[in-house]
């Protein structure tokens, strides 16, 4: 039986409720649970690390062998996974267990020419907007992408709802197991979320360093129920991830931005911080890294 290396602090506490479920789908490296309502992902040592993942000291070769068909029951009993009648791995005292909830930020000008530096020299997906060229014709989801995000800034100001409604319908859009669309939403949730304190969240976060805007916040209002009332239109695995968005919880590449952002000691290096959004998959950390530096035009 294998020791979790790392997790989130919301799976190491759903974990707690002893959840049961079945294996949802297996991948390379990855083997997806579906545990009542949410999805958790085994993953091999060294994987980028999200709020669904629960990390595993093993290899491709090792993960292969825990790749039960699709609809394998499985559980979670006294921080103990099992896959049909086996033990096979557990939440211990030496698993590292990240914070992933995201607390406020103040945003600076040098944030944004940060993200913006590292968006250039790695446009991928949706990504390749920041370069401002002109795309092929052929590129049709890449312009639909455009249109979209060019209509909402500019109905921002005047109608919120409207401007939600407008980026809402990037859900699904693009290619990969997570559309780029939805990364690019991901990232957006994370900036404004960490700065338009709601009433849901307002008990959760620090408010020292900024007052909410009410346009801001009305705006991630909407934003959020223009979402959650589209998730059906993407895939399972993608709609988790902006589900775990929808409540406040990031990947460690996306809190380790913010905290370097903060100038906080042991804050990683602009190379470090790219090379943390390039490994999350073909481009999904590159297209919710454009989500941050898109909301440059809300904040």
């Amino acid at each position: 039986m294998y020791s979790i290396l790392e997790t989130s602090l919301s799976a190491a506490t759903f974990i707690d409720t002893n959840p049961e479920g079945v294996i949802h789908s297996v991948y390379r490296r990855t083997v997806n649970l579906r545990l009542w309502n949410r999805l958790l992902a085994l993953q091999t040592e060294g994987s980028p690390v999200s709020p669904l993942s629960l990390l595993l000291p093993v290899d491709e070769s090792g993960m292969d062998a825990l790749a039960h068909p699709a609809g394998t029951p499985c559980r979670f009993d006294n921080r103990t996974l099992y896959i049909g009648d086996t033990a096979v791995a557990a939440l211990t005292e030496h698993t590292e267990i990240y914070e992933d909830f995201l607390y406020a930020v103040h945003l600076s000008e040098d944030f944004y020419n940060g993200v913006r530096r590292m968006l250039e020299k790695a446009p991928r997906g949706f990504a390749r907007l920041i370069l401002e060229e002109e795309f092929p014709e052929n590129d049709l989801i890449l312009r639909a992408a455009k249109v979209r995000m060019d209509e909402a800034a500019k109905l921002f100001r005047k109608n919120p709802k409207e401007a939600a409604a407008t980026l809402a319908s990037l859900i699904g859009l693009g290619g990969g197991l997570t559309p780029s669309g939805d990364d690019f939403l991901t990232g957006l949730f994370a900036a404004i979320g960490s700065v338009a304190v709601t009433a849901e969240h307002s008990g959760k976060r620090n408010l020292t360093e900024r007052a909410p805007r009410d346009d801001i916040a009305a705006f991630e209002g909407a934003l959020r129920t223009a979402v959650r009332s589209r998730l059906s239109l993407t895939n399972d695995i993608s709609a988790a991830f902006l589900e775990a968005a929808l409540q406040g919880h990031f990947s460690k590449p996306v809190h380790a931005l913010f905290r370097a952002s903060q100038g906080l000691p042991g804050s990683k290096t602009e190379e470090e911080l790219l090379d943390a959004f390039l490994a999350v998959g073909h481009s999904s950390g590159m297209d919710t890294l454009l989500g941050i530096c898109y909301s440059e035009n809300l904040l």
